[in-house]
């Protein structure tokens, strides 16, 4: 009866319940089995750093997209003013471009 009593609470103490409710031998197997748990890091260790570079990337292509959008206000603001200041310059710029477009397609 003893023995009985001392077997269950080992395997009591031996069990544990997951947050997810599922329940766990807490065995020797980390020791029997080195290398698997060095695998194990190793494949955690490469989805955190994967998932830092995700969020650099993330980060920097934010930033690149800001900086694309301001390049383009201050060029559409850019040929604004240029075009209020010369209009008959940037007529003649836009027939001279129109027809060698027109030139170079006909070919």
């Amino acid at each position: 009866m003893e023995a009985t009593i001392e077997r269950n609470s080992t395997n009591q103490a031996n069990t544990t319940q997951n947050k997810f409710g599922a329940t766990t031998q807490n065995t020797e197997s980390n020791a029997e089995h080195p290398t698997i748990d060095k695998v194990t890091e190793k494949a955690h260790q490469t989805v955190d750093q994967a998932a830092q570079w995700a969020a650099t990337a993330t980060d920097w292509i934010g930033n690149q997209k800001d900086r694309v959008v301001q390049n383009e206000q201050q060029l559409i603001e850019q040929f604004t003013l240029a075009i209020r200041k010369q209009p008959l310059v940037a007529i003649g710029t836009a027939l001279a471009a129109g027809f060698i477009l027109s030139k170079i397609i006909s070919r």
